[in-house]
């Protein structure tokens, strides 16, 4: 008998002879079940196969236990291996099946996490038309394993969910729903896994599982918006909180889309702070809250970047940006402070917004026209001192014109080259025309 009628009868034998109630063992069990390991040790599969086919008829029901079909599992995928080497279509063919047989044989014997995910694997494979049932046993094994699910077991979770979703007629948007919530629950599992692992060739696995499952959820995401309530309802999920790792990949969403720094985007910052301090993320923040025009967040922001151990550049960029937002809401005092302590590449820039400052808050700076007028020199002083440190495009008399005159001056008995106090800034400058 040739192997393909062989393992055609077999597999009708097994269904018909499982089924009957009257199955028992026979003599011939325990020799056959004994060299199916033997064979399988030598790698021999074909002989193998042939003892277990002789071992599930000899032993009847009650001996088609765990061992049976894992070494049935694993004699038939060494065939199939075999098989496929071959190129030949219809012993593949012959082969899947008797393993699809064997997988759901154990399943209905155990429940095997481990067991319904290689079995989803396989049909992944080889009955990858089935979307259904591999949904099914995806969902069902990484309900078990968590985190201890396969790399590749996590994307191709999501890929099969989101196949069915877009071979959909009809309730579409509720299905939507249930995907973009299993991708939370597989990058959960997939972030931790990544943890766990020691093996840095394990931890890329990881890494390229999470990053498909990321485009797999863009491919859904109609536009930013629509981004920004997805991760609005996961945040405010009250029966899970998020992780920092969690946090970090929910922001990389963003950044991959080109999104705008949105009120979403901002509380996952602020969580992502609450778990995770640090320079740059305050940083963020506090650009993200400037942009907005909430400029009492972005200046708290910015003063917490500030209160980390930086390099000078990046010191000098975040005073920049902390004098900027005290400027905004007009605090200009502490700005032209916060100004004063920039140096490097930026500091022309401080420099500049100081005299914009001086010149734009004129009318506190004394009692009289003289007084406040004199300030213009003062505005004009750090124009110069900016132009000195590099600022282009900037006229050196840019304030003149608004400063006293020199009748103006001679009527308070000065004269040019005396100095002068601006009492609102508490800083001297030349009277000069």
């Amino acid at each position: 008998m040739n192997y393909l009628k062989q393992a055609g009868l077999l597999i009708l034998y097994i269904t018909l002879s499982v089924s009957s109630q009257a199955q028992t063992s026979t003599d011939n069990c325990k020799p056959a079940r004994a060299a199916v390991p033997k064979y399988l040790k030598e790698k021999n599969y074909q002989e193998a196969a042939y003892y277990w086919q002789m071992a599930v008829k000899e032993c009847g029901k009650e001996g088609l236990d765990r061992a049976l079909y894992v070494n049935g599992k694993i004699a038939y995928k060494g065939l199939l291996s075999i098989a496929e080497k071959a190129k030949d279509t219809d012993r593949i063919g012959v082969l899947t099946d008797t393993l699809v047989w064997i997988y759901k044989g154990k399943m209905e014997l155990e429940n095997d996490p481990v067991w319904t995910e290689a079995y989803a694997n396989f049909l992944y494979r080889y009955k990858h038309d089935e979307s259904n049932l591999i949904d099914s046993l995806y969902t069902l094994s990484v309900n078990q394993l968590h985190e201890k699910s396969k790399s590749y077991s996590l994307y191709r979770s999501l890929r099969v969910k989101l196949h069915i979703h877009q071979g959909m007629t009809g309730e579409k948007d509720v299905y939507r729903t249930e995907l973009i919530q299993h991708y939370f629950e597989l990058s959960e599992h997939g972030l931790m896994a990544l943890e766990q692992q020691i093996d840095q060739k394990k931890k890329e696995e990881y890494e390229t599982a999470l990053n498909k499952m990321d485009g797999y959820l863009q491919s859904v995401i109609k536009d930013c918006a629509d981004l920004d309530a997805i991760l609005s309802v996961r945040l405010n999920d009250p029966s899970k909180e998020m992780k920092a790792t969690e946090i970090k990949r929910a922001l990389s969403l963003y950044d991959k889309r080109k999104c705008e720094l949105s009120d979403t985007y901002l509380s996952l910052m602020a969580e992502l702070l609450e778990l995770e301090p640090s320079a740059k993320s305050y940083h963020l923040v506090g650009i993200g809250y400037y942009k907005k025009k909430d400029y009492s967040k972005s200046t708290e922001a910015f003063k917490r970047a500030l209160e980390f151990e930086l390099e000078p550049q990046q010191q000098n960029e975040y005073l920049l940006d902390l004098g900027k937002s005290q400027m905004a809401v007009k605090q200009y005092k502490k700005a032209f402070e916060t100004f004063k302590r920039v140096k490097g590449e930026l500091e022309a820039e401080a420099l500049y917004l100081i005299a914009q400052m001086i010149a734009s808050d004129v009318s506190k700076c004394g009692d009289s026209s003289f007084e406040r007028k004199s300030a213009y020199w003062l505005a004009n002083k750090y124009v110069n001192l900016a132009i000195d440190k590099g600022l282009k495009n900037v006229d050196r008399r840019k304030y003149m014109d608004k400063a006293p005159n020199r009748e103006e001056v001679f009527n308070e008995g000065l004269q040019e080259g005396d100095e002068i106090l601006i009492h609102y800034w508490n800083e001297k400058t030349l009277i000069r025309f």
